[in-house]
């Protein structure tokens, strides 16, 4: 790739100029890469924070409901129990 500059001389890109070019976009590249996998990761831990938070209110009002509950006991059951039976 030749570009011209307003004097007209024109700069030639050596292979070496081409392979620092295309080295500093990959590594532009794999930056963005990695910052996605970490934002993934940021939202995946907040996530499952979050779930665990729901299950332990969920949790909290299950007991809360039991211990409001009147305690019924169990009626006895109509249906006999053959003979010998233990």
């Amino acid at each position: 790739m030749l570009p011209f500059y307003r004097s007209g001389t024109e700069e030639e890109y050596t292979e070496f100029d081409q392979l620092l070019e295309y080295l500093s976009s990959y590594r532009r590249d794999m930056q963005e890469l990695k910052d996605m996998k970490a934002k993934g990761r940021e939202r995946k831990k907040e996530k499952e924070l979050q779930t665990r938070e729901k299950g332990t209110q969920m949790r909290e009002a299950a007991l809360i409901g039991m211990t409001n509950r009147k305690h019924i006991t169990p009626k006895a059951s109509k249906k006999k129990e053959p003979a010998g039976y233990l």
